[in-house]
């Protein structure tokens, strides 16, 4: 199909000629698949795939990695399992598909089709395995570069009768395909089978002129929508090329020429409000604060009337229409357009534009959050490695230029409380005014205050939506936006953190929030230990590092566990502990000797290090036994840090043959002691061993 200019005008001709194309039968199903978001898999009775069209880069992935056993039950059965009937699937990686077979002259056909998400909770699921969980180091990121969604399994379900009468309708295609491949396998051909029937059928009769001027008039009729579907579909094919507020602004671009929009906005829906990812117009430069929240029953009226909102700007008295963008039941993001005097069947074209790019508008946008979870991720482990080498004496200062440098301020300061005097003064300051700020007489009295004494963070876009006075002209602010985060340690509040001036004037949001909480978790927890190791003139005589592995020993770890405890108690944080123990180390000693021995302690003790955080302590509990205090850190969390060691151990090369590690984890409960966090683990260890080694379990009382 050709387009005319650079506008979007296109050949009344153009499409006539379309229509009268032969297309291979490939092209059929890939076109179906694509135009309808699903993955299509042909199989023939054997299970052989004839045809796969629009894959999910999920089962890609899946398909070439050790996980294929996985989908072998279930897409490697369909072929045996699979009727006449259609049938609704739900596989290990939360991809949800109909499969049913058809009959194609006396060959079985076998249809899989969606392999969708029909839940974003699923699809969140997936990712959190993909970042951390034990997916975390086999797959990048090309994992989730096509993903499917769909609504519902009556959705699928209406898509395979679609397809089932795509079918009927283009028997003779598919018969031609399946004839090259048994040709190709050396078997009979369908045709030749049939050719004699086919001879012995008349001739097609010419279509009259009537018939042909009925056509006409109903492509004329069709005209206006087949432009909409082709120009939609170029919009669908290059969306999930590109990234997430990209792929915003390209759609923006596409409705102000399609249906000349002069100024339009999308949204995210955050928790309680709507966030703007991109603008047009008059709307590029506004600050909006739409008097909506995503949960608002006028949003799915106006989806199920499908139209809509009309809304009315306070301060100008200008109209404008919101589209709600929803995927299942949720309103996941919107689109605002300036109200230019639109004709309904114009404004219903744009809610059904709306309805087509929901999920892969969804889709970009938990990719996106995939993406920055796994830049937080290696932002703390490069925070974590830095800061094992920084003395007591520079954390703060290294603490402050990364947090400017991770959340890319212009300005970062970092405020104590000095409890004498009852005000703040500056502990350190970066960026432009940060002189200004040295010397201000009451650092903190319009925002710092407020956020010291409740405890809790603040993040806001703009002042005013806040509530918040504007701050005094002197201290030139660039931008409105900021963080103001309590600096807490233990259960003691010691200063605030803020940050602002984000770079290309960008707004901060509750994932940096995210970001930042991380990070002050991870330097409280720093300072106290750094703080602890100041008193290790009281272990000196007691060698508080193992000489062999260079970790920590026994006794400097009981020591620590033992104020982790009371923290834990104090606080109510958690605690989490693990026991490890090399499996056949005796044989490994009697075979290799002890000098190879003590080389794979070592090695052991490396990996353990270097695969924890900052804030866990790491040490040789005994013999060929380590244990590792994981503070902070839930039952759940620490089983997925254990499986992380273990598998990483596993695959860890070792000159004389492989070694693996069996792994107990426990967690603190209210009023346990530290030889009941210790007995359990080491309960827990036991069983691993009974059950095979090579395995990580979780101490579960008995009742």
């Amino acid at each position: 199909m050709k387009v005319l200019g650079s506008g979007y005008m296109m050949c009344l001709a153009c499409v006539m000629k379309e229509e009268e194309q032969q297309f291979t039968w490939q092209e059929i199903q890939d076109n179906f698949a694509e135009a309808n978001s699903i993955a299509l898999v042909l199989l023939d009775e054997n299970g052989h795939i004839l045809h796969t069209s629009n894959n999910n880069s999920i089962c890609q992935a899946l398909l070439r990695s050790d996980y294929r056993t996985e989908c072998e039950r279930f897409c490697g059965k369909m072929h045996e399992a699979a009727t006449a009937n259609l049938s609704h699937v739900k596989c290990h990686a939360k991809l949800n598909y109909i499969t049913f077979s058809t009959q194609i002259d006396d060959e079985k056909i076998v249809v899989i089709l969606g392999r969708s998400f029909l839940k974003t909770k699923d699809y969140s699921e997936i990712t959190s395995r993909a970042a951390s969980g034990d997916w975390s180091d086999r797959f990048s990121l090309e994992l989730f570069h096509k993903v499917h969604f769909s609504n519902s399994h009556a959705e699928i379900e209406k898509i395979a009768e679609d397809f089932l009468h795509l079918i009927t309708q283009n028997k003779e295609a598919l018969r031609k395909f399946l004839d090259l491949n048994k040709k190709r396998l050396g078997q009979p051909s369908i045709l030749e089978l049939n050719e004699k029937i086919a001879s012995s059928k008349e001739d097609l009769k010419e279509e009259s002129s009537k018939d042909i001027d009925e056509k006409v008039t109903e492509s004329l009729k069709l005209l206006e929508s087949r432009i909409d579907v082709y120009f939609w579909r170029r919009v669908f094919n290059s969306l999930l090329d590109t990234d997430y507020k990209k792929a915003a602004e390209w759609i923006l671009r596409f409705l102000s020429e399609r249906f000349s929009i002069s100024s339009s906005a999308i949204f995210q829906a955050r928790e309680y409000s709507f966030h703007k990812i991109a603008a047009r117009g008059e709307f590029a430069d506004r600050r909006f604060h739409l008097n909506l929240m995503p949960e608002d029953r006028r949003l799915i009226e106006a989806f199920r009337e499908d139209k809509g909102l009309e809304m009315i700007a306070k301060e100008k008295g200008g109209r404008a229409i919101f589209f709600p963008i929803i995927v299942g039941n949720n309103v996941r993001h919107g689109l605002l357009i300036k109200d230019d005097g639109f004709s309904q069947e114009t404004l219903s074209r744009i809610f059904k534009f709306c309805r087509k790019i929901a999920h892969q508008l969804e889709i970009l946008r938990l990719r996106y959050e995939l993406e920055r979870y796994v830049f937080i991720s290696e932002l703390i482990k490069s925070f974590n490695k830095t800061l094992r080498k920084t003395k007591y004496i520079d954390v703060w200062r290294y603490f402050v230029q990364f947090c400017s440098e991770a959340m890319k301020s212009e300005r970062c300061s970092l405020l104590f409380y000095d409890e004498k005097t009852g005000r703040f003064f500056v502990k350190f300051a970066i960026g432009r005014q940060a002189d200004v700020i040295r010397t201000e007489n009451n650092p903190g009295d319009r925002i710092a205050y407020r956020v010291f004494e409740q405890g809790r963070p603040l993040v806001v876009s703009d002042l005013a939506s806040a509530g918040i006075p504007p701050a005094p002209a002197d201290r030139k602010y660039l931008s409105e936006s900021f963080i103001s985060f309590p600096v807490i340690l233990g259960n003691r509040k010691i200063g605030v953190l803020n940050v602002t001036e984000r770079k290309n004037n960008e707004e901060y949001d509750e994932f940096d929030l995210e970001l930042l909480k991380s990070i002050v978790l991870q330097i409280s927890v720093a300072v106290e230990r750094l703080a602890f190791m100041g008193k290790a003139s009281e272990f000196e005589q007691l060698s508080i590092t193992d000489e062999l592995t260079q970790l920590n020993n026994r006794r400097y770890l009981e020591a620590r566990l033992d104020e982790e405890i009371k923290r834990s108690y104090r606080t109510g944080m958690p605690l989490a502990f693990l026991m490890i123990d090399v499996d056949d180390f005796k044989h490994y000693n009697d075979s290799f000797g002890h000098t190879e021995g003590d080389k794979v302690l070592k090695t052991l003790a490396k990996v353990i290090k270097e695969t924890l955080r900052a804030s866990d302590v790491a040490a040789r509990y005994g013999g060929e036994e380590f244990s590792v205090l994981l503070p902070e850190t839930t039952l759940r969390e620490a089983a997925a840090i254990a499986e992380r060691i273990r598998r990483r151990v596993e695959q860890t090369h070792f000159p004389n043959r492989q070694v693996t590690i069996s792994i107990g984890v426990s967690a603190y409960k209210l009023n346990c002691e530290q030889v009941q966090l210790i007995s359990s683990a080491d309960k827990a260890l036991y069983e691993a061993k009974r059950k095979g080694k090579n395995r990580v379990e979780i101490f579960v009382e008995s009742d």
